[in-house]
């Protein structure tokens, strides 16, 4: 999902003219305006109103929560220690663990 913020209707009309059914990484865009004013255009034209953050939402399905849990009790659970009890050594538990990152992806429109 993307969020695309435009100054004025007639930009945001002709860009959505001009892409919706466009494919991109494979997949035809599906494009829509938005149901409510964005706070950045909101505070541009001195109408915004802060508004109350929304409660986190919890997980949608039981078998949903033991994922996130981490309690669900098949085979793959059982076979393997968990990692936090493997033994270390004192170079690696001192060494902070980075995750390699893939590049940003590049949008180009033609």
């Amino acid at each position: 999902q993307a969020w695309i913020i435009f100054r004025e209707v007639a930009q945001a009309t002709e860009a959505k003219k001009g892409m919706h059914g466009k494919e991109l990484f494979g997949k035809e865009m599906d494009i829509h305006f938005a149901k409510q004013k964005s706070d950045v255009i909101a505070r541009m034209d001195g109408t915004f109103k802060p508004r109350e953050k929304r409660a986190a939402q919890g997980p949608t399905s039981e078998p949903e929560a033991k994922r996130l849990n981490g309690s669900d009790e098949g085979p793959a659970a059982s076979s393997a220690p968990p990692a936090a009890t493997a033994p270390a050594s004192s170079a690696a538990a001192a060494a902070p663990v980075q995750e390699e990152q893939a590049p940003p992806h590049r949008t180009l429109f033609a």
